[in-house]
C-alpha cells in the first residue's frame, strides 16, 4: 500500500461527505470559509452559486481526466452530511 494524493478539487471544498462506488469517488456538498464565516449557499466570493450542492466525482480508473463536476444535488446546500 503506498499513499498516492489526488488532483486538487475545481476549487477549495471543506466539510463535504465523500463515498466510492466501484472505481469512483464521490464529493457532496460541503462548504467554504474565511476568517469570518462558513459559505454554503454560494463560495466566499459570492461567484460559485449554491456551492453546497455541488456533486464532483474522481475516477481512479481513470485518474488523468481529474475531478468532474456532476449535476448539483437538487434541494437544499448542505455541509456536514452524511452519505452511503
Amino acid at each position: 500500500w503506498q499513499w498516492s494524493p489526488l488532483p486538487d478539487l475545481l476549487q477549495p471544498v471543506s466539510a463535504g461527505s465523500v463515498t466510492a462506488v466501484g472505481s469512483k469517488i464521490y464529493l457532496i456538498g460541503g462548504m467554504d470559509y474565511d476568517a469570518q464565516r462558513y459559505y454554503v449557499s454560494t463560495d466566499r466570493t459570492g461567484e460559485v452559486k449554491r456551492f453546497g450542492s455541488r456533486l464532483y466525482v474522481f475516477d481512479t480508473a481513470a485518474p488523468v481526466n481529474g475531478w468532474r463536476e456532476l449535476t448539483a444535488c437538487p434541494g437544499t446546500p448542505r455541509m456536514m452530511s452524511a452519505v452511503a
